[in-house]
């Protein structure tokens, strides 16, 4: 630390301050190669930290898409090890909210809440009022705030899928964009109140 403002012009643009922080125990990888540790998580499971890849892969083979594959941060002399994105939430200590259309969704949203060991689970069908304040409203008197917000929500009404952009009617597009980008807008605005 150089504490002589006259020491100062001879480390201008060389140095930098820091601070010491804690290292999390997971390290963050993603792969575009089927490699190393990944391929022998595939040979024996056909996944790579819980992501499922298509049969018949080879070794060094190109990945369709780059997958996110965190694993343990091992001390020295220890190995990593390949980790599902539900062990890096629970090492991390994170907790999820998930929310499902309906009842028939329910069915397949249940068992990925109980795996990834999510205490909300709530119906939210974002043209439906009150759900999604119901929702926040949950999160507020659980843990009081929002870290992180994802919104996967997209729909278009069936008459309007049949033919292209172009076809789509005025009322089917107004839809379209109420449930799958205004829904954000207002959970983003949720999220951000006070006590979120």
């Amino acid at each position: 630390m150089l504490s002589d403002p006259r020491d100062h012009p001879a480390v201008k643009n060389r140095a930098v301050v820091v601070q010491k922080l804690k290292a999390l125990p997971v390290e963050a990888v993603v792969r575009g190669y089927l490699i190393g540790s990944g391929w022998k998580d595939y040979c024996k499971t056909g996944r790579v930290s819980g992501v499922a890849l298509p049969q018949g892969l080879e070794l060094a083979d190109r990945l369709r898409e780059p997958i996110f594959t965190p694993s343990t941060k091992a001390g020295p002399g220890k190995h990593d090890e390949n980790i599902s994105m539900a062990d890096v939430k629970n090492q991390l200590g994170a907790e999820l909210a998930l929310t499902y259309l309906n009842e028939k969704a329910k069915g397949f949203v249940e068992p990925l809440a109980k795996q990834l060991q999510a205490p909300i689970l709530m119906p939210l069908e974002v043209t439906r009022p009150g759900e999604m304040e119901a929702v926040f409203e949950r999160i507020r008197k659980d843990w009081g705030r929002l870290d992180i917000l994802v919104h996967s929500i997209a729909f278009a009404p069936k008459d309007d899928l049949a033919g292209g952009l172009l076809e789509c009617s005025a009322a089917g597009f107004g839809v379209a964009m109420d449930v799958s980008v205004h829904s954000f807008i207002r959970m983003a605005k949720l999220s951000v109140e006070p006590g979120t």
